[in-house]
């Protein structure tokens, strides 16, 4: 159960966030249902207060289901954060290879086309620099 709510937590494997939220509260809950099951069944069967544990270990599952939602909330707010960061580096990027190739003028082959903008992309993608 562990592994399978990690695994969601990395890919977030849906487009709808909600839908993601969803998942991953229903993964913590069964995370949190199998730890319940472990925990009871370790405690020895003469203990008084053996009821008590087990309902206090189902009380707890709605909070575990919240846990996961907030849990995939937080990946998901993080994901955007750093997305944002990285896509302002790269229009900051793209205006400065946009302001100096052609020597900087408005004519020239691809002014006006996007041609400049494309091939800006193309040698940010491989690294390579413009030539």
């Amino acid at each position: 159960a562990a592994r399978v709510f990690w695994y969601h937590l990395r890919m977030l494997p849906f487009q709808c966030g909600y839908t993601n939220k969803f998942r991953g509260g229903i993964h913590a809950h069964i995370l949190w249902l199998s730890l319940s099951g472990v925990v009871t069944s370790s405690v020895p069967p003469g203990w008084e207060g053996k009821q008590t544990l087990e309902w206090l270990l189902i009380c707890g599952t709605p909070l575990a289901f919240l846990l996961g939602v907030a849990v995939v909330w937080w990946r998901i707010h993080t994901m955007d954060r750093f997305l944002n960061l990285l896509h302002a580096e790269y229009q900051v990027t793209l205006l400065d290879i946009d302001s100096t190739s052609e020597g900087g003028t408005r004519g020239g082959a691809g002014a006006g086309s996007g041609f400049g903008r494309t091939r800006s992309a193309v040698s940010l993608a491989s690294g390579t620099g413009q030539s």
